[in-house]
């Protein structure tokens, strides 16, 4: 084998254990039904993915009374 069909087997197996990971992440994300946060949420350029749902602790009357608050 040369060095580069080497370093492809090793890649290869890299990204395959990588996506492992994220699937098995995924998973377990949906089954508690949890939501990542902004800060480890991993920022895929092109996708908007930092656009999307995040942590939000707040009661509506919490944020009704925050919203009051603002001065125009």
């Amino acid at each position: 084998m040369c060095l580069v069909d080497i370093w492809m087997e090793i890649e290869e197996e890299r990204l395959y254990d990588e996506a492992v990971e994220d699937y098995i992440a995924n998973k377990k994300q949906e089954e508690e039904g949890s939501v990542t946060s902004l800060r480890d949420r991993p920022y895929i350029k092109g996708y908007g993915n930092w656009l999307s749902a995040s942590e939000d602790k707040m009661s509506q009357e919490e944020k009704d009374k925050l919203f009051d608050k603002i001065q125009l």
